[in-house]
């Protein structure tokens, strides 16, 4: 990682854990509504806990679910507390990097919560092409991040993730 030492990112985001736990409870809640059971796998999610440490890899997805045959979802989950619906959605590229290293283990989907709306709109950040995508830099908590801009057409509702993840529950592939 390139600019600031990771103690720094993890204070820098400290004052914003618990808006990012309310935003996976509402994933997880969504999830478990379809009859998954949800896995914490992401470092420290759900936890508004300081640790030090640091995890064996970086961007590792918050949540995963299984289908009947043991095939593997990821859920990043981000999000903001208001935004436009029909706004851009950005994701780190380190996020989309883990997707695609990890695509013979199983799909991650990108879960983005408005959480005043109680939203979630969802991206395949496995099947997408960042080269389609464009770049921004925010300054963000005292630092410059990158982030690629998925535009709306990359988006899925709820209402069809709950359908795809129906389907895919009882699929073999």
């Amino acid at each position: 990682m390139t600019g600031p030492d990771r103690q720094f990112l993890k204070r820098a985001y400290r004052d914003t854990w618990d808006d990012g736990n309310r935003r996976e409870m509402i994933v997880c809640s969504f999830l478990e509504s379809l009859g998954f059971e949800v896995e914490l796998t992401g470092f420290m999610a759900l936890s508004n806990e300081y640790n030090p440490a640091s995890p064996p890899e970086k961007a590792i997805p918050d949540l995963a679910i299984y289908n009947n045959f043991g095939k593997k979802i990821w859920f990043e989950v981000t999000g903001t507390n208001n935004l436009p619906v029909s706004a851009k959605i950005w994701v780190r590229p380190d996020k989309v990097d883990f997707a695609k290293r990890h695509r013979s283990e199983g799909v991650t989907y990108l879960a983005h919560v408005i959480t005043s709306r109680l939203l979630v709109r969802f991206v395949d950040l496995t099947n997408i092409l960042e080269n389609r995508l464009s770049v921004v830099r925010a300054h963000v908590h005292g630092y410059t991040e990158t982030f690629y801009a998925v535009p709306f057409q990359y988006v899925i509702s709820m209402k069809k993730m709950r359908s795809k993840l129906m389907g895919w529950k009882n699929a073999y592939r």
